[in-house]
């Protein structure tokens, strides 16, 4: 065993967690993998959907899009 391997189990979604709770102030009751990439967290008072982006400009590029999200055309 590697110490940079990945592990998609247990011990990411506890690190994720610990992550989420420290950059929000939430205490994060779970955290679900829906697919590969993609998770459900759930806080007492929120539920927030996670997308893991492959590049920063994917995620600026998606960023970008949402803020025309009330806009018509």
């Amino acid at each position: 065993m590697t110490a940079n391997r990945r592990s998609d189990g247990d011990e990411f979604e506890h690190r994720l967690l610990l992550y989420l709770t420290s950059l929000t102030g939430e205490t994060f009751l779970y955290v679900k993998k829906i697919k590969n990439g993609i998770w459900v967290c759930k806080t007492a008072k929120n539920t927030w959907i996670l997308k893991e982006f492959p590049t920063k400009e994917k995620i600026e590029n998606q960023i970008y899009l949402s803020q025309f999200h009330n806009c018509s055309f």
